[in-house]
């Protein structure tokens, strides 16, 4: 049923005449805890560290590929990051990568989401019986493969000799991606615990969007109040600010519930307290508010609204639009791009806004978020692709990390005043994903 609602309504034609199967020969799976600067704090809770997983493939050519994925847990499925350790849980979904890992090695498949129908419905019943979750949110399994899927990617361009991101798509999903901008705006993270300095220093540095997480921590009131408070305090900070990059010229707030309202009412007074306070025009989308599972519409509300946690498959779009979703939020670096792929051609094909939203992603992982949201139309109000990107406000070695990235030296790799400026490189290449250098590996394969 998994793999029935990801591929509905998505018909994928390969555009090579021959598609030859492929087989994992080797792999190896790493994996690294990288510190936070402080805990990142959302769904009412947080946490503290990130587990990097980097998944490693050698393919029946010799080829050998290298991508990494991150295990956000509290956004997966919150209720296996509370009911355990956050070390418990991130080993949970290592293991579901693992598995993941040993199915792809029993297969041949012809393209990555040939690679994905395969094994994804296996895994995910894996995942369920691990976690003890049967109604597990499919977010989790698809987080826990990413590196996979990734890697799978470079495997199918490596060993076609495909070395263009549009290529390689192209070949492997049949559609275009539909744009090309020369710039995508960055959109930062202000956190439970993002102080009143940070958000400064990010309007210094020419950021123009801001997401805030709201739905804090606590009953229906307590949340509300703290909300209004967080609201209020970021208006004051950055509320007055110009910016070049809007038509009124004045900065964008992004709000972020992840679920944590429980009806109309309380959106409708969170929204009614922006509209006295002046700031109602100012917020440019609202993410998320209900639970994925409550069915709550939001039409008629002053603001877009966009959908996240509540898409997982190409299957949700359209009951998301019929709820008053306008915008659909991508996370390549969060589903994987093959899951990314099916979700955008089926919101594209019905008429829906479509940005790249982060999932705390590192350089590496970052690639990828960048390479689609500089190819999906712009919205409205805005000449540039969207992606969020708030890594370089949690990470400890965040310079480390990026000057270790392969293509550290291209001008794309760092944004200026907000804003990253793709050029013919970025496009002529992989756009950074192709920068892992993997050092050979050889893993015995099961007899």
């Amino acid at each position: 049923m998994l793999m029935q609602n990801l591929r509905r309504g998505v018909k994928v034609e390969p555009m090579l005449n021959r598609l030859s199967s492929l087989k994992i020969t080797d792999c190896d799976l790493a994996l690294r805890r990288e510190p936070l600067k402080k805990p990142i704090g959302f769904k009412g809770s947080q946490f503290s560290e990130r587990w990097i997983c980097r998944i490693m493939l050698t393919g029946g050519s010799g080829a050998v590929v290298a991508a990494d994925g991150g295990f956000a847990v509290l956004w997966a499925d919150e209720r296996v990051f509370l009911s355990h350790t956050e070390v418990g849980a991130c080993s949970l979904m290592a293991s579901v990568a693992e598995y993941g890992l040993q199915c792809a090695r029993r297969v041949k498949f012809t393209t990555p989401l040939d690679l994905q129908d395969q094994i994804l419905s296996q895994v995910h019943d894996y995942a369920c019986t691990v976690t003890r979750l049967p109604d597990l949110h499919p977010a989790f399994t698809l987080h826990s493969l990413v590196a996979l899927d990734h890697a799978a990617w470079l495997l199918f361009a490596q060993e076609h000799g495909l070395r263009e991101f549009d290529r390689f798509i192209l070949a492997g999903f049949g559609q275009k991606l539909p744009m090309r901008h020369s710039r995508v705006g960055c959109i930062p993270l202000v956190s439970y615990t993002t102080r009143a300095r940070e958000v400064l220093q990010l309007a210094d540095a020419g950021y123009f969007i801001f997401k805030i997480k709201i739905g804090a921590r606590g009953g229906p009131r307590e949340m509300m109040t703290a909300d209004k408070e967080r609201l209020a305090l970021v208006h004051s900070l950055v509320g007055s600010r110009d910016t070049e990059h809007t038509p009124d010229g004045k900065i964008r707030y992004y709000l972020d519930a992840n679920g944590r309202y429980f009806g109309r009412a309380q959106v409708e007074e969170l929204l009614d307290f922006a509209d006295k306070r002046g700031f109602l025009g100012q917020i440019a989308l609202f993410e998320e508010p209900f639970r994925a599972r409550a069915g709550e519409s939001v039409a008629g509300f002053p603001v877009v609204f966009s959908a996240d946690e509540s898409v997982h498959s190409a299957r949700d779009v359209a009951g998301i639009l019929e709820l008053g979703f306008g915008v659909v939020a991508l996370k390549p670096a969060g589903t994987g791009l093959s899951a990314t792929l099916r979700v955008m051609s089926e919101a594209l094909r019905l008429g829906a806004l479509t940005m790249v939203a982060d999932s705390s992603s590192t350089p590496s992982m970052l690639d990828w978020n960048k390479n689609v949201a500089a190819r999906l139309p712009p919205l409205p109000g805005f000449r540039m692709g969207l992606m969020e990107m708030n890594g370089h406000q949690n990470y400890v070695g965040w310079n480390r990390l990026l000057e270790k990235h392969g293509d550290a030296a291209q001008p794309w790799m760092r944004p200026r005043k907000g804003v990253f400026y793709v050029n013919r490189g970025f496009y002529g290449d992989g756009g950074g994903v192709f920068s892992i250098c993997p050092r050979p590996v050889r893993v015995k394969t099961a007899s």
